[in-house]
């Protein structure tokens, strides 16, 4: 039976090697001179992070995404190494890259079944066999170089986790990354593990309605999947749902908004300070 103490997943513990490239990341970050991005050939996707089972890859830089929702954000990608994406959904080796998500096809009908996520919802809506595929087969023949400088993200717009997990982003070159962008959001499906307390400063909890209060209890704002408002959060603007009930108002993307950036935003004056906002929530659809 699924539920969220028999299915917790650990963090293990950090390979030697990815300590070392933790470590010389660190190390860039501090190098007095770094190279600024204008002097940079720019490709529109670079290696973020990689790690025995995963690698991170944003895109965006030369060509904007063109997601509806989101607008024309940085996409941070998380990717199972050992398969293409629709081959890992169907394996259910997607744990590597997407861990104890209730979305993924190899535990959404229990989760349902068992009420852990809303009736009416479905499985992950992100297409495998476009992006993230495309992502994979790059890589995977050696199509992209690893970030040549921090600095490429300076005055961008972040979505953190277009496909997977993002707390298997070293939360060091988290806070770097928001340290120089203009915004971000992010969220995580594993706020429950003690270990990722660290990334509630940068990233939402994914709840529903039913572990909506626990994700409180332990701190994080919340972005929910649920039937209504608890009356403690507020409709996603750039919902269907939103522009449905605003008809004459401008859609509105998750560039212009912002507000799912977990308890720190960006003031006028580009520093971090506290996100005081309301939690988010949408209604459970595809």
């Amino acid at each position: 039976m699924l539920n969220a103490e028999t299915y917790f997943v650990p963090t293990p513990a950090i390979p030697a090697s990815d300590k070392l490239a933790i470590a010389q990341f660190r190390k860039a970050l501090k190098q007095p001179k770094a190279p600024q991005a204008k002097n940079i050939k720019l490709d529109n996707t670079y290696i973020l992070h990689e790690t025995a089972t995963v690698v991170v890859l944003a895109s965006g830089f030369t060509k904007p995404s063109a997601n509806a929702k989101t607008g024309p954000m940085i996409q941070i990608w998380i990717l199972n190494k050992a398969e293409n994406p629709m081959e890992s959904v169907l394996s259910g080796s997607d744990s590597n890259n997407c861990l104890n998500c209730f979305f993924r096809p190899a535990l959404f009908h229990d989760a349902l079944q068992q009420g852990l996520i809303p009736q009416g919802s479905k499985r992950c809506y992100v297409n495998k066999s476009k992006a993230p595929r495309s992502l994979w087969v790059k890589f995977t023949k050696g199509g992209y170089t690893a970030l040549p400088s921090i600095e490429l993200f300076r005055h961008k717009s972040v979505r953190f986790g277009a496909y997977g997990e993002p707390v298997l982003i070293p939360l060091e070159i988290v806070a770097s990354i928001v340290d120089v962008a203009k915004m971000h959001t992010g969220y995580t499906h594993d706020w429950r593990n003690p270990l990722r307390s660290g990334y509630k400063r940068f990233f939402m909890a994914s709840t529903m309605e039913s572990d909506y209060a626990e994700a409180k209890r332990l701190g994080w704002r919340a972005f929910s999947v649920a039937t209504q408002s608890n009356g403690a959060d507020s409709l996603c603007p750039a919902s269907h749902e939103f522009r449905a009930a605003h008809p004459g108002r401008k859609p509105i993307q998750c560039i212009d908004c912002g507000l799912c950036s977990g308890l720190s935003r960006k003031d006028s004056h580009g520093q971090l300070i506290e996100n005081r906002a309301r939690d988010i929530f949408i209604p459970a659809h595809a």
